[in-house]
């Protein structure tokens, strides 16, 4: 269950959720519920049973409410995968030339250091 969150059961059958605003306890209750908490593990039946609900009334709805929730997630996921697999389709279209053209410079660059008119170059580069 997300904290802060009741769950209820309409006179129609159908569920739903509502943000818990001046229900002293549910955030906590919830979160310690969640984790297993033996304390809250007793009172959560308990105060669903107050109600005329139960876990086996709850999970159920509590499944379709949230099957939104995973659905849009799902979604995003795919749309994520898919540019991260367009950035790197580009990144490999481009690493190539880029390859290219570095091995290029640094071999332009390695010729140019050996050429004879560098100590000469040198020479005339320093002040008398």
């Amino acid at each position: 269950m997300e904290d802060g969150y009741v769950i209820g059961s309409y006179g129609d059958g159908s569920a739903g959720r509502s943000r818990a605003r001046g229900v002293s306890g549910v955030d906590g209750v919830n979160a310690t519920w969640a984790r297993g908490d033996d304390d809250a593990a007793s009172y959560v039946p308990a105060a669903l049973a107050s109600v005329g609900l139960s876990i086996d009334m709850i999970l159920p709805q509590m499944m379709r409410i949230l099957s939104a929730d995973v659905e849009r997630l799902d979604r995003m996921l795919v749309s994520a995968e898919a540019r991260r697999s367009a950035a790197l389709r580009e990144l490999d279209y481009h690493r190539g030339p880029l390859a290219r053209k570095l091995r290029r410079a640094i071999a332009e660059a390695e010729a140019s250091e050996f050429t004879p008119d560098a100590p000469r170059i040198a020479a005339q580069a320093q002040p008398a």
